[in-house]
């Protein structure tokens, strides 16, 4: 008779130690069968010829062992030992699960339902939140906020088949909850996702806020590059923020794009910014376009009139240069007037700071008016 093979007589050991086994005995019996059976599959992996009578018992003992499964996975030691073993996810025989019992445990299907609901939503809220952050790049605020939640949504969706839900199983295994609860605490996860989405979604304009007043900071520190990326991310989430327009339009302007600048004074004066109309107003009587800037700047004061804006600066700029576009056209007295205003706003309210912008000016309309012909503009 020929002798075993390392194999058979592995396997035989294997069903020895199924037979002492019940799920009543001393938990070392059970250890033992999960160590026979991890033998027999080192054997079976070193491709020894294994007669086909050796595998049709493995597989009979290996349904013994499963029905055996439900009952050992209550051990609570079970835990512990694949801690410290760290055995393979294909030795299918560490993973075994209770079976599921009572009225609670057959919700489960519900709970993975409503997982699998709220998933979806997520996935759609993600897939837009992705499109309008991707502007300027991911910086530590979008990063937690959109690749961390999504790394736990995947997370959670790919739980929904059997290698991903062995991986989720022993993440919450580590988190020492109870498997009675996976599908619970696998549902909530996925409802927190759903309402952080929301909540990102409900202040979507105050994300917009904080990247237009980090952009509006760096304009002011003549950081040009990090502004304009901010000032864009602020506008995908906000928008309607004229002044964001308006900022990058003086980004532009200085970097001398002034087609760039004018697009965005355009866009600015969608959201009826003061100044906007002002700075457009500024560069078409630099194209010699005085009549257009005329309009353009009285639209702007009637704007601002009609917000009973406090903003004397702009409200400087605004008669200045109207006054500025008259004086061009010889429409002295309009001019004047226009000019004198924008004096008096400068003596009241701006402590004369800005006395020589508009002093020029109207030192060329009054010679004007006194000698009848046009002196050169004072810059």
């Amino acid at each position: 008779m020929a002798a075993e093979s390392v194999t058979v007589q592995t396997i035989r050991k294997y069903a020895d130690a199924l037979q002492q086994c019940t799920t009543e005995n001393d938990v070392a019996d059970v250890l033992k069968v999960f160590l026979a059976r991890d033998r027999v599959q080192a054997c079976l992996q070193q491709h020894e010829a294994t007669p086909e009578s050796a595998l049709i018992w493995l597989i009979e003992l290996d349904q013994q062992l499963q029905s055996l499964a439900s009952e050992i996975a209550r051990h609570p030691e079970l835990l512990r030992w694949r801690r410290s073993i760290q055995p393979s996810e294909k030795q299918w025989w560490w993973y075994a699960t209770p079976k599921a019992e009572g009225f609670w445990h057959q919700l489960d299907w519900l709970w993975n339902a409503a997982s699998l609901v709220c998933l979806a939503a997520f996935a759609s809220y993600l897939t837009a939140f992705t499109a309008k952050f991707a502007v300027g790049g991911f910086d530590l605020l979008k990063s937690f906020g959109l690749i961390g939640n999504g790394t736990v949504a995947v997370l959670i969706l790919t739980s929904l088949t059997q290698s991903g839900r062995k991986i989720l199983i022993k993440l919450l295994e580590r988190l020492n909850v109870s498997p009675k609860y996976h599908s619970e605490v696998t549902f909530f996860a996925s409802a927190l996702l759903l309402v952080s989405a929301i909540a990102l979604q409900a202040n979507l304009s105050h994300l917009g806020q904080y990247y237009y007043t980090q952009g509006a900071k760096n304009f002011t520190e003549r950081r040009f590059i990090p502004a304009e990326k901010q000032l864009r991310q602020s506008l995908e989430l906000q928008p309607d923020n004229g002044n964001a327009h308006l900022i990058l339009g003086r980004i532009y302007e200085i970097q001398e794009d002034l087609e760039g600048a004018r697009a965005e004074y355009n866009l600015a004066l969608q959201n009826n910014t003061v100044l906007a109309y002002n700075n457009l107003g500024r560069l078409l009587i630099a194209d010699e376009n005085y009549r257009q800037a005329e309009a353009l700047l009285i639209k702007g004061l009637s704007v601002a009139q009609s917000a009973a804006t406090e903003e004397y600066e702009t409200l400087f700029v605004l008669h200045k240069n109207l006054g500025w576009a008259q004086l061009k056209q010889l429409r002295h007295s309009l001019a004047l007037a226009n000019l004198e205003q924008a004096a008096l706003i400068n003596q009241t309210h701006l402590n004369n700071l800005r006395g020589g912008e508009v002093d020029c000016i109207l030192s060329d309309v009054l010679e004007q008016l006194e000698w009848g012909e046009e002196s050169p503009y004072c810059s």
